[in-house]
């Protein structure tokens, strides 16, 4: 089922596989691997780049081995196109070390990206054996590109529960997630039938069936928003539709308390709002209609959230005892 014309072979197992899913897309291709470049790689880790252009030419892989021969990358193209979500459960299943973090082909690594990763496994922080980091957003939607940071890099961790997962997805993708490989296998993987919200269930399906998130107050990547699928209305319609059946499946399998099922159409109307916020165009962000009632409204919600899980976190916490 897939073409493993590689660049390297070394079946040692290494601690962190960096996985790099990728169609069609050699030239933003080329920029991550250049931002890697910079950071530490005199580390036990191997860098994957799995190509699911199964009839394209080999010009990336000539391209790997011309100007980032020095990332010791292996490179791999699938016989057949697997789609998205499949390429992504392609990278765990070829990857060989112990914990993964699976980077988009358009995005940006910090300098710190290795240091920062490689640090927290070796403390064994998360005994959920998945943990994730703070990423920037870099918007090239409007003529000069606009990166938002992260509000805080200050250090602290904190954990994220299956009654934080409820309400949102904290994550832009699967970037500056890391996760055990074998654990991420064990419990199927990511479900193509799920998109475009196939992330996101797996993190909610891993706080259900392993344990809580580990965020960790690090900034080390940035997340890119450009012309992509994501923008289209079609995706964004999918967004909400299917994070509200993901929400009714946490009620009804009893993942989250019953009361929950009060809150899905209120949280979804929110995410609608969110979604087409975050997601459309940018002129359409410019001139959407009561921008700061929409702000005020969301930061209303956001408290009330924060006060309903607070409650919940204590009360659950008391039985546990």
């Amino acid at each position: 089922m897939k073409n493993t014309d590689s660049l390297q072979s070394n079946n040692a197992q290494k601690l962190l596989t960096i996985a790099i899913p990728t169609y069609k897309r050699k030239h933003l291709l080329a920029e991550t691997l250049s931002s890697l470049k910079k950071c530490n790689l005199n580390i036990n880790i191997e860098i994957i780049i799995v190509d699911n252009d199964h009839d394209g030419n080999n010009d990336i892989s000539e391209m790997i081995m011309e100007n980032f021969s020095t990332l010791n990358p292996v490179y791999y193209r699938n016989s057949c196109n697997l789609g998205m979500v499949g390429n992504w459960n392609q990278c765990m299943q070829l990857a060989k070390g112990k914990f993964i973090t699976i980077l988009h082909d358009d995005d940006l690594v910090k300098e710190n990206f290795i240091d920062e990763v490689i640090l927290q496994i070796k403390k064994n922080i998360s005994k959920g054996y998945l943990f994730a980091f703070r990423t920037s957003v870099l918007d090239q939607r409007i003529e000069q590109s606009n990166i938002k940071s992260s509000p805080d890099n200050s250090e602290y961790i904190s954990q994220i529960f299956i009654l934080d997962l409820f309400f949102k997805n904290f994550f832009h993708g699967t970037l500056g997630i890391i996760f055990d490989r074998e654990k991420a296998l064990a419990i199927g993987g990511f479900k193509d039938n799920w998109y475009p919200i196939s992330d996101y269930e797996f993190w909610c399906r891993w706080a259900c069936k392993i344990g809580p998130l580990t965020l960790i107050n690090k900034d080390i990547a940035l997340y890119r928003i450009a012309e992509n699928e994501s923008m289209k209305e079609v995706t964004r319609q999918l967004f909400t539709s299917q994070s509200l059946e993901l929400r009714r499946k946490l009620v009804l399998e009893k993942n989250v308390p019953n009361v929950f099922a009060k809150l899905i159409n209120l949280t979804t109307c929110v995410q609608t709002i969110q979604v087409e916020n975050y997601w459309s165009d940018k002129s359409y962000i410019e001139k959407f209609p009561g921008k700061i009632l929409v702000k005020a409204c969301l930061t209303l919600f956001n408290i009330i959230i924060k006060i309903i899980k607070a409650i919940l976190h204590k009360d659950l916490n008391h039985e546990s005892k």
